[in-house]
């Protein structure tokens, strides 16, 4: 269909899909979704493990999801993508993305030479040498690039850029053309949890939790209940379920919901310590692995800010062809949305 984008977005959760018409507008439109479960073990952390049966199971998604368009744009997170804060000189975008890899050697966990790196301008100022950009510095193992963009071109896809998904997951929930305040987007996938502090539309700060919310259904499926049943302890814990794993389970699942909200909280509270004057007006929360147990009511207590449940398609008109689906596949539509309103056509 002419004019619109595909953004897909591969997780251990499973691949999706989401077509969008006009993405470049105020009033975007979600020509289709659509999204299926990856076999266990082939994606760990947002990072394709197994080729073969991810590229296998893009092609079911795009022939059962009936998309024609083979051009996409994909996401990039989990532990294998590193964010900073950094501040480099100011000058022309084209001379600070040849200088990074000079600037950032002493920066990154791992050589510079295994890393793509990315620099995403925030703001300027003025630095003891001169006037300076500030911005958030990504990078992203090449490894892990290879492997996610051979998925998709073995499936007869072409990648026509790769994003951060936090960026994606900015563009969906809070668009500069009507961001107003200064919220933290919390993405729960199954493995990792994104946290992208965004002011006014522009995001400011990002950190990816290596957790989410499979670590809190596995606690119960491993005290002895089948994964289909643990999950739904997850969902809603006070379901009643049968004995006698439920003590070692509830308390386990207390404790795993307790280590990311406090992930989370550290996340926030070091970016207010870091910025005077800074604040977060409200959380949002997003991702498939958001609705596990009362992450909501978790948040609001820790941070004592009003958290709310981004919709899946935030601001878009829906075709005739999109079809619902259970809660939890359709909050984690949201960064396959975001993918999509990142390019332009």
């Amino acid at each position: 269909m002419s004019g619109s984008v595909i953004g897909l977005d591969i997780g251990s959760g499973g691949v999706r899909a989401v077509e969008v018409r006009n993405g470049h507008t105020a009033r975007p439109v979600v020509v289709r979704s659509h999204s299926l479960p990856l076999p266990a073990g082939s994606v760990e952390r947002g990072e394709v493990l197994d080729i073969r049966a991810v590229s296998e199971v893009v092609g079911q998604l795009w022939s059962s999801g009936r998309f024609r368009q083979k051009e996409v744009v994909m996401g990039m997170g989990g532990t294998a993508v590193m964010s900073r804060e950094l501040s480099v000189p100011r000058g022309p975008m084209a001379r600070i993305r040849e200088s990074l890899p000079f600037l950032v050697e002493n920066v990154l966990p791992v050589p510079v030479a295994d890393t793509i790196l990315a620099f995403y301008p925030v703001s300027e100022g003025q630095g003891d040498d001169g006037p300076v950009v500030h911005g958030l510095l990504v990078a992203a193992i090449k490894d892990a690039v290879s492997a996610n963009v051979a998925a998709v071109t073995q499936a007869g896809l072409t990648p026509l850029r790769v994003d951060l998904v936090p960026f994606a997951l900015t563009r969906a929930i809070a668009p500069r053309r009507s961001a107003t305040d200064t919220i933290a987007i919390v993405s729960v996938g199954a493995s990792v949890t994104n946290v992208v502090i965004v002011d006014r539309g522009i995001p400011q700060f990002v950190r990816i939790l290596p957790s989410g919310g499979d670590d809190l259904a596995l606690v119960p499926a491993k005290s002895g209940w089948g994964f289909d049943v643990a999950e739904l302890l997850a969902m809603d814990p006070s379901s009643p379920l049968p004995a006698p794993p439920a003590p070692l389970a509830e308390g386990g699942m207390r404790e795993k919901m307790d280590d990311l909200v406090a992930g989370i909280r550290a996340t926030v509270d070091y970016y207010l310590n870091s910025r005077s004057g800074a604040n977060v007006d409200r959380v949002v929360l997003t991702g498939g692995g958001s609705r596990v147990g009362r992450l909501d009511v978790a948040l609001a207590d820790s941070l004592e800010v009003d958290v709310e449940r981004a919709s899946e398609f935030p601001g878009a008109r829906l075709a005739k062809t999109v079809q619902g689906g259970p809660p939890e596949e359709r909050a984690s539509m949201t960064t396959a949305y975001g993918l999509a309103l990142g390019a332009r056509r």
